[in-house]
């Protein structure tokens, strides 16, 4: 199952979301992944909950932590059912705030899951979500500031006790030598070739489809068309373009071109779409 692209519309004015997600009894479903700019902080609030990610880290209730742009997604079962808190937080708001800190943290996110995960438990850096997920249960999700105050907390007091590195040093991840074309596929509306996102990753052509198709499971060509499709019926789903507008803004030659292209990866037509979705079908 390939990742989509997911846009958090993360900003200055809002460089954080929380969200608490619930699971009953028994659940054990697979989670399509996905990438997005944005940081994860996922911490357990009661019951039981295991996650396995794209690398199959096991996640359990201890807090993990997602990096930017790193496919994520899996596997989730628990036994007893089970409450968490999933935030997502702008890694550039976050790495202005932390100061001489935000080069050292961001090198532990440059590191692969499993290094990441090794490094909290070696320092016991769980215990900054656990605070966390307590702050969060007083004060709930609608108080803003409380909750900014609760997440910067944790991601500095993480930040101030982890053990100096290296950029990219120890097991780097392997999505950072992909994350030039990632930033272009997640920020342009016009068709980017593979010779120019290979060329932004500074890799031949030949070793950056083939890299690309090993992580993603799928073509550069066709992830890069899935992401348009899928953006270009958000905006026609939310009303912001029409069919022909959301055509050409995203880079498809007119609105046949993109309802045939539509068709074929959705199996409906846009318009089918947008009625699908509102009316809660998916």
């Amino acid at each position: 199952m390939r990742p989509s692209y997911w846009d958090w519309e993360l900003t200055e004015r809002n460089p954080f979301f929380i969200r608490i997600q619930s699971y009953e009894s028994g659940m054990n479903s697979d989670v399509r992944p996905d990438f997005h700019e944005a940081i994860h902080l996922n911490v357990l609030l009661e019951g039981d909950l295991t996650c396995y990610d794209k690398t199959g880290v096991p996640r359990s209730s201890v807090p993990w932590i997602t990096a930017p742009w790193e496919p994520h997604g899996g596997r989730h079962s628990s036994c007893a059912g089970a409450k968490y808190c999933m935030t997502v937080v702008s890694p550039d708001v976050l790495k202005k705030t932390l100061f001489r800190y935000g080069d050292n943290f961001f090198a532990f996110l440059s590191l692969s899951p499993e290094a990441r995960f090794r490094i909290m438990e070696k320092y016991d850096l769980f215990r900054h979500g656990l605070r966390f997920a307590e702050e969060i249960r007083l004060c709930g999700t609608e108080d803003l500031l409380r909750c900014w105050k609760a997440v910067l907390v944790c991601f500095m007091d993480i930040a101030h006790d982890l053990p100096p590195l290296e950029p990219c040093s120890g097991e780097p991840s392997v999505y950072l030598r992909l994350l030039p074309a990632l930033k272009m596929v997640g920020s342009g509306k016009n068709v980017i070739c593979a010779e120019e996102a290979a060329a932004a990753c500074r890799m031949s052509v030949s070793r950056f489809r083939a890299l690309f198709k090993e992580i993603f499971q799928t073509t550069f060509a066709s992830f890069e068309l899935h992401h348009r499709l899928k953006s270009a019926s958000e905006d026609i789903l939310w009303g912001r373009l029409t069919v022909k507008d959301a055509a050409a803004q995203w880079g498809f030659f007119d609105a046949s071109h993109f309802s045939r292209l539509f068709k074929q990866n959705f199996n409906c037509t846009p318009g089918k779409y947008r009625e699908n979705a509102l009316q809660g079908k998916k």
